[in-house]
């Protein structure tokens, strides 16, 4: 459904998600994401943040600051 909404060519989709040499692929990088706390996606990291679903830009901006300040103070 998301693949129709995003008007991607499905066979070609398709074809790609259910071949053997993409599936480990696939598997590898949800597996890394799980590890990380990560749940849904969008995900977004902002150094050790976590950040998922839609983030606004100011939601953005603001972990990055926070980020900066942090890295900051540690020096």
């Amino acid at each position: 459904q998301i693949a129709t909404e995003l008007k991607l060519d499905l066979k070609k989709f398709n074809t790609c998600v259910s071949s053997q040499d993409t599936l480990p692929i696939i598997q590898k990088d949800i597996a890394e994401g799980s590890a990380l706390g990560v749940i849904a996606t969008p995900a977004l990291f902002v150094g050790d943040e976590l950040l998922v679903g839609l983030q606004t830009l100011e939601d953005v901006t603001t972990a990055i600051e926070a980020q900066l300040k942090k890295h900051a103070q540690t020096k």
